[in-house]
């Protein structure tokens, strides 16, 4: 019976037994209205589009906008790493930080709704970490909405849809973890681990370039023995079928030492890059921590002279030793960029980002990163 037909019945329409029934129809017509949607949408996307060279240069495209500057570009991201690694942390984080219009190891972020799947915690946990995260004076934010629970797609999309239409200037969707809202599959077709990858991926990917937001999907590394090619990278699971789909990849790799780890990120719109970064009990977030006394004489110049406000690198060339060269100069920034020491602002110009170095103070604190026990600066 369709809902035209149960509505023309003489059934007391008072009846709880009527609207119970209308209400299950209605879900499964929008159920399968969704997934027709996306069947329809999908194929008009497959349609060939062709533009010649000239046509193409006259476009006036917009810059590329930032949720993260140099870190996370609008499109998918992919953040992989081993279980306990502070994956949930560093997101959580990022979330926070995007609603208010934070930072983020040292990069200041324009302000926006975010919404944090948070597949794999339970509501006292997020109220937990968030209260840890929050610093003195700071204010809970309205502009982050959190579920601890969430359909898989088909129907995810049309509630990923459905937040992005009410949220007001929505900028970053975090799914923490893929798996919990993958397509349930069986048999066969759940053995193809690089067309189960695509065809998440491809969703998420098409709503986050549809509406010009930030995705940023977490996932795990493979087992011990799966890094052979010595690239933490290649170790993403599904990497494959991912690394076709997302824009940027991102593994936060634990380090040895407590409360060590490394970013490492490859994409499309973002210079390749390499942190070194601390887990901090005292304010539950990761930071950058770069020992500089092991750097060249030229980086120690640069280092020296960088300022937290905008600065040209060219200008830096009278304060570097002498015989530095412009090569060695944009070099020397190019580098100390990747390592997060620098961030860039635009062309050829940079600011000082914030790093906790070895000169400061320390105390020893425990840290909530499983198994590990931290040294960080009091200041």
């Amino acid at each position: 019976m369709d809902l035209n037909n149960l509505l023309a019945t003489d059934t007391q329409k008072k009846d709880p037994a009527f609207w119970a029934e209308y209400l299950k129809l209605a879900k499964d017509m929008e159920s399968e209205a969704l997934r027709n949607m996306g069947r329809e949408e999908i194929k008009e996307r497959s349609m060939p589009s062709y533009i010649t060279e000239a046509e193409l240069a006259t476009f006036d495209f917009p810059p590329i906008k930032w949720v993260v500057p140099d870190l996370i570009p609008q499109g998918l991201t992919i953040l992989a790493g081993k279980p306990k690694v502070g994956k949930s942390w560093m997101v959580l984080d990022i979330a926070r930080q995007v609603a208010s219009g934070g930072e983020f190891l040292g990069r200041s972020i324009d302000q926006g709704a975010v919404l944090y799947l948070a597949l794999e915690d339970t509501q006292r946990r997020l109220q937990e970490r968030l209260g840890m995260i929050r610093q003195e004076g700071d204010a809970p934010s309205p502009h982050l909405t959190l579920s601890t629970t969430f359909p898989r797609f088909p129907d995810a999309r049309g509630r990923l849809l459905e937040w992005l239409e009410s949220a007001e200037n929505p900028r970053l969707i975090i799914v923490d973890t893929l798996g919990h809202i993958r397509m349930e599959r069986s048999g066969k077709e759940a053995k193809d681990a690089y067309q189960i990858a695509y065809e998440d991926l491809t969703e998420l990917k098409a709503i986050a370039d549809e509406m010009g937001i930030g995705v940023l999907a977490i996932t795990h590394t493979r087992k011990a023995g799966a890094e052979s090619s010595g690239d933490p990278l290649d170790a993403v699971v599904g990497s494959v079928g991912q690394a076709g789909t997302a824009d940027t990849i991102m593994v936060l790799d634990k380090q040895s030492g407590p409360g060590a780890a490394k970013l490492l990120g490859r994409g499309r719109d973002i210079t390749e890059f390499s942190f070194k970064l601390q887990f901090s009990d005292e304010t539950s977030r990761w930071g950058l921590a770069q020992a500089l006394d092991s750097k060249s004489a030229l980086e120690s110049a640069i280092w020296l002279h960088a300022t937290s406000d905008e600065f040209k690198g060219a200008d830096l060339l009278p304060m570097c030793p002498e015989g530095t060269t412009v090569a060695a100069l944009r070099k020397a920034l190019s580098r100390m960029k990747g390592e997060g020491l620098l961030i860039g602002t635009r062309r050829g110009h940079y600011r000082k980002a914030n790093v906790a170095t070895s000169e400061c103070d320390v105390t020893d604190v425990t840290s909530p990163i499983e198994g590990s026990s931290l040294t960080f600066g009091t200041h």
